[in-house]
C-alpha cells in the first residue's frame, strides 16, 4: 500500500513526469495487481507456497533495484508491473505457507490480520519520513522492505522445518499409523506366506 501511495509523487518529483503519465503509472500497477492477483488463483494449483513466495518476493527485490538504478522510462514501467506482480499473492499465500507448519484458528487468523494491519500503519509513517527527506529514496526504501521480508521468509522456514520436526518425532497419533502399516505389511507378507 506503501508503494502506490507514494509512487504518484515519485513519479512527479523524481522522473518529471506529468500528471497524466503519473496516473497511468499507478493504473499500470493496479492492472498488473488484480491480473496477476487472478492467475495466483491457478498457479497455486501447480506450486507450492514456498515456491510462490520465494518468486513474489524474488520479483519484488529485483522491480525495486530496477525502479532504483533505471533511468529509463520504460524500465520504469516495467519495474512497476513487475513489483505489482510480485506483491499481488505474497499475504494470501504466505497465510496458506503458515498453514503447514500451525493450525489455523480464528484466533490465529486475527492475529495475522493484526499483523498485517500493523504493519500497514507503521511503514507508510516511516516511508513518508524518508521520503519527504530524500525523494529519490523510494526505490530504497521499497527494496530495505523486501529484503527484511526476504529474511523473515528464511527465518520462518528454518523455524517452520524445525517445528515439522520436533511433530513428526513426538507425535503419536503418526507414530501409532507408521506402527501399524508395518503390522498390516506383516501380516499380507505372512498371508501370502500361508498360502503358497
Amino acid at each position: 500500500m506503501t508503494y502506490t501511495q507514494f509512487l504518484f509523487t515519485y513519479a512527479q518529483r523524481t522522473l518529471q513526469l506529468n500528471r497524466e503519465k503519473c496516473t497511468l503509472l499507478v493504473t499500470t500497477f493496479w492492472i498488473c495487481f488484480c491480473l496477476f492477483r487472478t492467475l495466483a488463483i491457478f498457479i497455486s494449483r501447480l506450486a507450492s507456497p514456498r515456491v510462490i513466495l520465494t518468486c513474489n518476493l524474488s520479483a519484488c527485490c529485483a522491480s525495486s533495484i530496477i525502479l532504483w538504478l533505471s533511468t529509463n522510462i520504460y524500465l520504469t514501467w516495467f519495474s512497476v508491473g513487475l513489483f505489482a506482480a510480485g506483491l499481488s499473492s505474497t499475504y494470501p499465500t504466505a497465510f496458506s505457507f503458515a498453514q503447514k507448519f500451525v493450525t489455523i484458528s480464528g484466533k490465529f487468523a486475527s492475529r495475522f490480520a493484526i499483523g498485517g494491519a500493523i504493519g500497514w500503519m507503521t511503514i507508510p509513517t516511516i516511508a513518508g519520513y524518508f521520503f519527504e527527506r530524500y525523494c529519490k529514496s523510494m526505490p530504497l526504501i521499497v527494496f530495505i522492505s523486501m529484503s527484511i521480508n526476504v529474511c523473515l521468509l528464511i527465518l520462518m522456514n528454518f523455524q517452520g522445518r524445525q517445528i515439522t520436526r520436533v511433530k513428526n518425532q513426538t507425535d503419536p497419533e503418526k507414530t501409532e499409523l507408521k506402527s501399524d502399516k508395518n503390522d498390516s505389511e506383516v501380516l499380507v507378507t505372512g498371508q501370502e506366506k500361508l498360502e503358497n
